[in-house]
């Protein structure tokens, strides 16, 4: 009896080398058991020590030059999957690991494991699909991201990120929200990576600071909603980076920040941000007449440049500002197919397309400027204004006004996309004018 007894419990510790997948239960697993759906581990740091999944580090200090991972764990190569069971488990660190086959950590179903936070550094080849992360739970009003991805000097950069599929939020409530509801949550921004190679799809992102920053390189945006923001929507400051088909809606006014739908801005002591995309985005100011606070945000910020070699079509923004496209020190670029549009009776604008100097005065040139739809058109010259169309306003311009279309924090994503969809056609119906 004894031997059966000793038996068993040699079974539920020893990890399932012959199954990838494994399971995390916070509430009633173990990191005693053996990770399978019956026996789950309680802890992500568990599971990993657990799972026979190898890793290493980057060699200190980190040189860019001469980069070199250092293996850390001895044990043979798996792609491992966590199944993250529902629950709520805290704040989530990954640092000084760069995994050798990709670690996927994923809830069991979608939204249901719950995170205060996720912050990653120095590490790589990590995909997290499905979580819930917010600050509803702890009501921690601290500067902590809700996502971060992090890449450090001595440490090393963070590689291969992917958040997918996850919901992200401060809280909920803001119809009755101050300012100073606002302002409690002023350093909580929604993701924020300075990691490369990374993918950040299908996240939906309320009411936080700033949205997304991503100021690393080589990094795909896409297919995200955010609603809800008191800073910038997406903010970019690396190279190679795509931005496609999000969604930015609902910029609420706080404090002295120019809040923008997309930004951009070069660092000191560099030249440029190159070859960036954006492609098939909607940017709306306002899409529910009810709130408060809303601001009157502009609409894509391309300031302080040079920006080279750009492209950026197909985008679909609708701002009560005159900077609704505008470019400034934009060098070798497409921009096509854009249509910028301002309904509000309140407007500051109207909405316009600008290609100006930078701010040093250095020149836009050498830019194909085709087939966009504006109020009006600023720093371009009368061949290229042909090539391109003046929107036709409607005698009853409140018909066009997105505050009609009642999206609220809580309503859907796909609710969300359905509803944008159907405005945006009757939107480019009026693109005729000349």
């Amino acid at each position: 009896m004894k031997l059966v007894a000793l038996l068993v419990l040699i079974l539920l510790a020893r990890p399932l080398l012959a199954d990838t997948t494994y399971y995390i239960d916070p509430t009633n697993g173990s990191d005693e058991n053996n990770g399978s759906k019956d026996y789950p581990w309680k802890t992500i740091q568990g599971s990993i020590k657990n799972s026979h999944v190898a890793f290493g580090k980057w060699k200190l200090p980190y040189n860019a030059d001469r980069p070199r991972v250092v293996s850390v764990s001895s044990v043979e190569s798996e792609s491992i999957t966590l199944i993250l069971k529902p629950g709520f488990y805290g704040r989530l660190e990954i640092i000084s690991k760069i995994f050798e086959k990709e670690l996927t950590i994923k809830s069991e179903y979608p939204y249901k494991a719950v995170f205060d936070s996720v912050y990653i550094k120095s590490s790589g080849n990590i995909k997290i699909e499905g979580l819930t992360i917010t600050r509803s739970v702890t009501h921690d009003e601290s500067k902590h991201n809700l996502f971060s991805a992090v890449t450090h000097d001595w440490t090393g950069p963070s590689k291969n990120i992917t958040l997918k599929n996850s919901l992200l939020y401060s809280k909920f409530g803001r119809d009755q929200w101050s300012v100073d509801d606002w302002l409690k949550f002023d350093l909580v921004k929604g993701i924020d990576s300075d990691a490369e190679q990374s993918r950040y799809i299908g996240n939906i992102i309320i009411n936080t600071s700033f949205a997304v920053t991503i100021s690393g390189k080589d990094t795909l945006v896409k297919e995200n909603v955010i609603n809800g923001f008191r800073g910038d929507g997406i903010r970019s400051i690396g190279d190679d980076n795509t931005f496609e088909s999000n969604v930015i809606i609902n910029s609420f006014d706080v404090d002295e920040n120019h809040d923008d739908g997309f930004q951009a801005w070069v660092k000191r002591n560099e030249e440029a941000i190159r070859r960036n995309r954006l492609i098939n985005n909607v940017i709306v100011a306002r899409t529910d007449s009810n709130g408060t606070l809303y601001s009157n945000n502009q609409g894509i910020g391309l300031f302080d440049g040079m920006y080279d070699n750009w492209e950026i079509r197909d985008n679909f923004v609708v701002v009560n500002h005159w900077h609704g496209l505008s470019m400034y020190g934009i060098t070798n670029s497409e921009i096509m197919r854009n249509v910028v549009f301002d309904p509000f009776e309140d407007r500051v604008g109207p909405a316009e397309i600008r290609v100006m100097p930078a701010k040093n005065g250095d020149a836009s040139a050498n830019n194909i400027l085709r087939k966009n739809c504006a109020h009006n058109y600023i720093g371009i010259d009368s061949t290229e204004i042909r090539t391109n169309k003046k929107i036709n306003y409607p005698t009853n311009i409140d018909a066009l006004n997105p505050g009609h279309l009642g999206i609220k924090e809580t309503t859907s994503y796909d609710e969300v996309i359905s509803l944008l969809k159907d405005y945006r056609k009757k939107v480019e119906a009026h693109c005729d004018g000349r």
